[in-house]
């Protein structure tokens, strides 16, 4: 049971010092390197920190029991949760996370969002604007709260996407549509 919690163990870990990165409102580059601070390594454009490949390959092998005491000893006590679906139990991965948390909707913000977003170029739904940002070795992470009806963050197309941009996966506390489509999908992992 626990070798389920690893890839949420490893996600958390490989950024834990992480904020959100593009949720209903957008951090800018500024304010990711206040909340990021402590980061001290390469980063990407955008501010996140650029942890390194050979690390995210490295920790995939660590026992979570590892994990949960480095976490400790680095004052994150709170980084274990339960009740998620794997799509492929076997298989554990760990990636940067890219991290956004969706709100339940209002109409004066979404409004405001999708200006800026047409004013930004982006293009569909803001739950495909993160998927975009993803880059080779990311992990998307999104926080809807638990939400099933009404609440799916990704279907095979934005599912394809993340397996596209990011070659490892995502980490959904919200609905997924098409998990048979997702789980063909090669290097992609998720729960």
């Amino acid at each position: 049971m626990l070798k389920l919690f690893k890839p949420v163990l490893l996600g958390c870990m490989a950024l834990a010092i992480a904020t959100p990165a593009l949720a209903q409102v957008k951090q800018t580059r500024e304010e990711m390197m206040f909340y990021t601070s402590q980061w001290k390594g390469e980063r990407f454009p955008d501010g996140r920190p650029k942890v390194p490949d050979d690390l995210l390959k490295r920790v995939v092998d660590v026992s979570v029991e590892d994990l949960w005491d480095y976490l400790r000893d680095k004052g994150y006590n709170c980084q274990f949760d339960t009740g998620f679906q794997m799509l492929h139990a076997d298989k554990p991965f760990a990636g940067r996370a890219l991290t956004a948390q969706y709100m339940p909707l209002r109409r004066d913000m979404y409004e405001a969002i999708s200006a800026e977003g047409k004013r930004e170029g982006r293009v569909s739904g803001n739950n495909s604007w993160p998927i975009a940002e993803l880059t080779m070795g990311d992990m998307y992470v999104a926080d809807g709260f638990g939400k099933i009806v009404e609440g799916t963050l990704i279907g095979s197309n934005l599912g394809s996407g993340i397996a596209t941009h990011s070659h490892t996966g995502f980490v959904f506390d919200a609905g997924i549509r098409d998990a048979e489509e997702n789980r063909e999908l090669e290097n992609m992992n998720g729960l």
